[in-house]
């Protein structure tokens, strides 16, 4: 019987595909027991060994003919572990997600919005609409974007300079991670910092006020291409870091113009961004940027740099951060 199915799975056509499905499975239930793991505060309460009760007490969760199941998918994927009846963390990802903001804001971007464009992209290309996702994720998105800080702060610290104070404009702040790194770089570093969305404004508000930094930068909820609160001002720096997707062509090349006109002479325009490149990350945040309403496809590089040079900076470089897909660039005016 065993060797008949054998054979009957093996000459199968979709055999190959059939098999695939375990990797899927794999991933998706990963996703599962991640999200799960982070509603309910499941991965903050294993940091100290506990039983199924223990997790009960310490948790919101009601349902615990649910979250025994949910430990045994963990168990499975060796995210965490069971011996005699006491749980404790186990995988790099599940003692990761106990501490890591923008992992954990990672997760959720992708079980809440990414598989929402999944479940509705039929019905966006054949009705030609798209999904209005960021008046609900602009938060949790301000927050996984910090997955990129390592490389766009050694992109600022090899770029911004640390010998005079400097008068920074940085638009689509976001979290408004960075403030405080220009602060660190050089005391007197100061400024304004825009974004569009309200909920990553009072995230960036909140941070300046935990990192005391109200005299450095102040924040405001704004669009950079019709920049009412930064109108009459010049910048020896303006800074844009992942934020090129919420342009078209057309504003692209409006948006550079009003930057140059808003640096003083000397002055520099930095941006760490996505690039398309083909690449299987770059294809999939293509994708995800395109099916969201108020988003566009990641630009080409050789756009973006022509982009530059014909709004009037008269020297533009690039740089890899991390591959060929995700680039820093530096316009001098």
């Amino acid at each position: 019987m065993i060797f008949q199915s054998l054979k009957n799975l093996f000459t199968s056509k979709n055999v190959f595909a059939q098999m695939k499905m375990g990797g899927i499975m794999k991933l998706e239930g990963s996703l599962i027991f991640y999200h799960g793991g982070i509603e309910t505060g499941l991965f903050k309460i294993l940091e100290k060994p506990s039983t199924l009760e223990q997790i009960r007490l310490g948790s919101n969760i009601a349902n615990t003919r649910l979250l025994a199941p949910l430990l045994d998918l963990g168990c499975a994927l060796d995210e965490i572990s069971c011996k005699k009846g006491t749980y404790r963390l186990k995988g790099s990802m599940a003692k990761a997600l106990a501490a890591h903001v923008p992992l954990t804001e990672l997760i959720r971007e992708t079980v809440l919005y990414h598989a929402d464009v999944a479940r509705n992209l039929g019905a966006y290309l054949i009705k030609n609409t798209e999904g209005d996702y960021l008046k609900d994720f602009g938060g949790v998105i301000a927050e996984s974007s910090r997955i990129l800080e390592p490389f766009i702060k050694g992109f600022i610290y090899h770029t911004v300079k640390k010998t005079a104070p400097l008068a920074i404009l940085e638009f689509g702040c976001g979290s408004g991670e960075y403030l405080k790194y220009y602060v660190d770089i050089h005391s007197g570093n100061g400024g304004v910092a825009i974004d569009m969305d309200a909920s990553a404004v009072a995230i960036a508000r909140k941070k300046i006020e935990n990192n005391g930094i109200e005299g450095n930068f102040t924040v405001v909820q704004e669009n950079i291409l019709d920049p009412a609160a930064v109108k009459d001002k010049t910048f020896d720096l303006v800074t844009s870091f992942s934020n090129m997707h919420y342009f078209s062509g057309d504003a692209r090349t409006r948006l550079f113009g009003t930057i140059h006109s808003m640096l003083k002479k000397n002055g520099r325009f930095i941006l760490a961004t996505g690039f398309k490149t083909g690449s299987l990350s770059s294809s999939y945040y293509d994708l995800i940027f395109s099916a969201t309403r108020g988003l566009y496809g990641l630009p080409r590089l050789n756009d973006v740099m022509r982009d530059l040079k014909n709004s009037g900076f008269t020297r533009v470089t690039s740089v890899n951060l991390f591959g060929d897909s995700f680039k820093g660039i530096v316009a001098y005016k």
